[in-house]
């Protein structure tokens, strides 16, 4: 592991021998740390102001682990737009419920086991080309096998996720691909089926109003990884925020945060019984982000939480297996959720107020944190929500005869 910067200028970060499990890890503004070695440490705590840059030429995986990634105004690049990184990236997060706190900004909750960004954080993954397909039969409890449409690029090892098809939002299924026939479209699955999925040869558009009623499967997996561990019933989480900084003279210094997520795979992420969502955007309004064609599963909490930010996309994208709401967007401006696929989101099982109803949701627009928010071109379309407890989606609503 090394810093690197273009032609003449060269840095290296220089340690008192190997880095240890234990260490953190701290690299000063305008110096380029490259991960090149496939294996490190777990670190305590990384907190970058250069540039952290996951070597795209090494030809072997790279699995980076932390406590806390603090991109503090810094870079963190994993491939780019033109190369998406070409191996296997995976960042796993370590901690549990009460593993030291960080915080960033007095505005909001920051938690632990996180990435926060208060820089910019542009992670490109191989895009998947088929992300989401149909049951062409019924797939039956205790079933080793499913039948989907021939001819997609579905992998051994692949991670699959089913929503429900029933009236039971419980009865979706994880499964994990040991083959697929190109031909015929069946996969065979490491494990048998805890619970039924419908399925049919056509599509039930022309029966209800283009409605197709079969049961999806989604494939979740991607070559760059952020995974939290299951310690503790914990996840991981990642926050990206504009803030502001006084040092002790009181003189104010403002991070700017953008983040650009393409084929990413959060798995194990969110913290139960918090809005510590897998995926946080937090008043970020002075750059554009933008998360495309990632998945987010296995989560512990929410999928999602967008708050008090401008200028954000989220298309494409998979989230499957939160609690008790998938996607949550508040107070927002210029916002585009296009294109997603949101499913199996259960109610809680922590919840206990008597005479209380939870709040849940598979996608709240600008309804969650309060009834009266405005959220101006807030755009919302062509979405799907499979599986989720009390409504698919919540929106804005009005008076009568208003």
């Amino acid at each position: 592991m090394g810093g690197r910067a273009p032609r003449e200028e060269r840095f290296y970060l220089v340690l008192d021998g190997p880095p240890e499990e234990g260490d953190s890890l701290y690299i000063p503004e305008h110096w380029r740390l490259v991960v090149d070695v496939p294996n490190l440490p777990i670190f305590d705590k990384v907190t970058n102001f250069g540039t952290i840059v996951f070597d795209n030429e090494l030809d072997e995986d790279i699995h980076f682990q932390a406590n806390i990634i603090f991109n503090r105004g810094g870079n963190i690049e994993i491939g780019t737009v033109d190369e998406p990184f070409k191996r296997n990236a995976k960042i796993t997060l370590h901690g549990a419920r009460n593993s030291e706190p960080i915080a960033i900004s007095p505005d909001f909750d920051t938690g632990n086991k996180i990435i926060a960004n208060t820089g910019t954080i542009k992670m490109y993954g191989n895009k998947r080309t088929d992300t989401l397909t149909r049951l062409h039969e019924p797939a039956l409890k205790g079933s080793t096998s499913i039948m989907v449409a021939p001819g997609l690029e579905i992998f051994e090892g692949d991670r699959l996720g089913l929503p429900p098809t029933s009236f039971d939002i419980n009865a979706g299924d994880y499964a994990n691909v040991t083959s697929y026939d190109t031909e015929t479209g069946e996969i065979t699955l490491e494990q048998p089926l805890e619970f039924y999925h419908w399925g049919a040869p056509e599509s039930t558009g022309d029966f209800y109003n283009g409605v197709d009623m079969r049961g999806e499967v989604v494939i979740l997996s991607r070559n760059i990884v952020i995974k939290g561990t299951s310690q503790d019933n914990w996840g991981c989480q990642m926050l990206s925020a504009d803030v502001t900084e006084y040092d002790h003279e009181l003189n104010e210094k403002k991070f700017e945060s953008q983040l650009i997520l393409h084929s990413v795979e959060f798995d194990t992420c969110s913290q139960p019984d918090t809005e510590r969502a897998a995926l946080r955007i937090f008043y970020s309004v002075k750059k554009p982000s933008e998360v495309k064609h990632s998945s987010f599963h296995s989560g512990l909490g929410w999928g999602g939480n967008i708050y008090r930010s401008e200028r954000i996309v989220l298309e494409n994208n998979i989230w499957f297996g939160f609690r008790p709401v998938g996607v949550a967007i508040d107070h927002g401006k210029s916002i585009t959720f296009k294109d997603n696929f949101v499913g199996f989101v259960q109610k809680r099982t922590t919840f206990k107020a008597e005479k209380a109803m939870d709040k849940e949701c598979g996608v709240c627009v600008c309804s969650y944190q309060s009834e009266t928010q405005t959220c101006p071109d807030v755009r919302v379309h062509d979405n799907i929500v499979a599986g989720a407890s009390y409504a698919g989606f919540i929106g804005p609503g009005h008076k009568c005869n208003e």
